[in-house]
Formats: structure tokens, sequence, C-alpha cells
């Protein structure tokens, strides 16, 4: 299977560069169904959703955090065995002609499940249970309510202001690396 580049450069409010990144992906427009993978659909967070944990939150003077789950995909399992061609600009040995996966990564068709599926069953070893109508909320309620809202790697964190984001930050940082991408406080007018 081939592989592409894709390169961002991530910029602040200001429009100053505070990084390049780069991030290989594979061209999985050329898998077979049956042969490079099995199952494609992933479970995404409907907007529709959001409203519980929104009103929930609002009600009881709550703070929100979204957090953003770094390299997610290569956090989750790869069950078939899958071949890339070597990237373009990499130095390599002249007798290998491609390299063997031992992560999903970005493109792979079957990545967002696996990673969903990872997510979900770690977020349930640790005391989370999804909501019933949509398998993309979670709800914790160890001494105060937490609720979380996942779209991909993108997780709105809900809960008690004396708990957040600190108890939640290191629940989801143990296997994972979570960055915070901002804290919108909650404003309670009496």
């Amino acid at each position: 299977m081939g592989t592409t580049w894709v390169f961002k450069t991530k910029r602040n409010a200001q429009n100053e560069i505070l990084k390049h990144k780069a991030c290989l992906c594979a061209q999985g427009f050329s898998q077979t169904l049956g042969i490079d993978f099995q199952k494609t659909f992933a479970h995404t967070g409907r907007l529709n959703s959001l409203r519980t944990p929104i009103s929930f939150a609002a009600s009881k003077n709550l703070l929100f955090e979204q957090l953003d789950i770094k390299s997610a995909f290569l956090n989750a399992p790869l069950d078939e065995e899958v071949h890339l061609t070597i990237p373009h600009g990499l130095n390599h040995d002249k007798h290998k002609s491609c390299l063997k996966l031992k992560k999903e990564i970005n493109g792979l068709r079957q990545a967002p499940q696996s990673w969903y599926n990872r997510l979900s069953s770690w977020l349930k070893t640790v005391g989370f249970k999804t909501a019933v109508s949509d398998p993309c909320v979670f709800y914790w309620d160890n001494h105060s309510p937490v609720w979380l809202f996942i779209h991909v790697d993108d997780i709105g964190v809900f809960g008690n202001v004396t708990l957040m984001p600190e108890t939640i930050n290191k629940h989801l940082s143990s296997p994972l690396r979570v960055m915070s991408e901002q804290v919108v406080p909650h404003h309670h007018h009496d």
C-alpha cells in the first residue's frame, strides 16, 4: 500500500508559527475489503447528543474542557497484516522494499473503528458507562458526575470544578498523550 506525507503549520491567535508538523498517512483507498481490513464502521458523536452534557453542566454550574488525544490512531491495535511502501524522503536499506505496520495510522480504513474500540474499552475499565442514546457519550458517577463527548480524537469533558481538569486528565493521560485544548469556564448568572 502506498503512503503520503501530510504537512501542517500550527499557528497561534496572532498567526505566528508555533510548529511545523508532518504526518505519514496510508493510502487506504487502495485497501481491499476482506484482505486488508474487515470492518470500518466507527461511532462518532452526534451534535444532537452534545445537548445532554451541555444542559447537565449548565444546570450544575460545571466546567467544560476540551481534550485532544495526540496521535490517537497509534494507540489502537492493528489486527490485520499491513505493509506500506517506504515513504518518499526516508533513507532506507536498498534491500528492503516495504514497511510492516505494528499500529494503526491515519489513512487506514479500519483505523477510526480500532481507535474507538480501544478508547471505549479503556473508558469502561476505569468506570465510565456508555449513554444509551449515543455510544460516543460516556458518564462517570464516582462521587461527582463527569460526562464525556467523543468525536474521533477530541473529547469534550463536563464535570465538577473541584475534580476538573486534574482528575480526568490524570485518568486519561495514563495510557494516552492528552493535550488540553482549552478551558471554558461556565458563568452562572443569578
